[in-house]
This record gives structure tokens, C-alpha cells and sequence, in this order.
């Protein structure tokens, strides 16, 4: 949990000036294989980090996680500007981390989130599809694979 808020608070103190004059920080609720809170900082035009608390209906888990985004650029738009005055989407690619609370087992593991953001005209939101490979590492190796659908909307 401290390394979480510590990769936070050096993804936001290392965001580039210009960056922030604009909306950078997105907050939301995602829906899908669990359901919840979607949070995202932008670090400039590529790059992002997103974190996520959900709770799993079905295996009744609550999973936190943290992600560090590439986005593959914009089409339809030029930046990452939430709000912009065009149609954009955007693909991207990104490694982080999970920790799953589950009883009687907790899991800690990796995931690569495979996702597409799209930003409508004049509207500081995203909505966002997301597919993410998981291996849990700890306390065995187990293969599993999240889906999520959201929206954000920035400030």
C-alpha cells in the first residue's frame, strides 16, 4: 500500500509544467469482472499512471492496483487534453502492479492493461475499454484476465 501512494506521489511531482496547466487528473467508476473506483494522472502528452480500487462480484475479492500507461497517440486529436474540440481515441499499453484481498487468500501479482480511451468534443472525460492479462505471483502462480469498461471525468 505504501509503494502505491509512493509511485503516486512521484508520478504527480514529476508531471512537466506545461501538462498541468490543463485538466490532468481523472477520477470515475469502472464496471465489469469488478466494479469501482478508476483514477488517472496525466504525465504530458503519452503517458499516464492509473490506479484502481474494485470489488469483485463473482469471486467477492477487492483488488487495488496501480499502472503506468503509454499511450500510442491520439487520432482524430493532438494531445492528451481532456475537453479537446475534437473526437479522439486513443490506444495504449501498460505494465503495474495488484493486490487482492480475498479471503482465505491474498494475491499480489502483475497485469498489462491493454485498453482504448476514447474523448468526446468539449467534455473533460474519458471513456475507456480495458483488457488486463494478470499473473498472480504471490502466494502461488496463477494466470487471470480483467475486462473494464469506464469513464472518467478530469479536473
Amino acid at each position: 500500500m505504501r509503494s502505491m501512494a509512493a509511485l503516486t506521489a512521484l508520478a504527480l511531482s514529476s508531471a512537466p509544467a506545461a501538462a498541468l496547466a490543463e485538466p490532468t487528473v481523472g477520477a470515475g467508476v469502472a464496471v465489469g469482472e469488478a466494479n469501482g473506483i478508476a483514477l488517472k494522472v496525466l504525465l504530458g502528452d503519452r503517458h499516464a499512471v492509473a490506479a484502481g480500487i474494485d470489488y469483485g462480484l463473482i469471486d467477492e475479492h477487492l483488488r487495488l492496483h496501480l499502472d503506468y500507461l503509454v499511450h500510442f497517440g491520439w487520432i482524430g486529436g493532438i494531445g492528451t487534453r481532456p475537453g479537446g474540440s475534437r473526437h479522439t481515441l486513443s490506444p495504449y499499453v501498460g505494465i503495474g502492479g495488484y493486490l487482492s484481498i480475498e479471503d482465505p487468500d491474498d494475491d499480489l501479482g502483475a497485469r498489462v492493461p491493454l485498453g482504448l480511451a476514447w474523448l468526446p468534443p468539449e467534455v473533460p472525460i474519458d471513456v475507456f475499454l480495458e483488457v488486463a492479462p494478470m499473473v498472480a505471483l504471490l502466494p502461488g502462480t496463477e494466470v487471470g484476465v480483467g475486462a473494464t469498461l469506464g469513464v472518467r471525468y478530469y479536473f
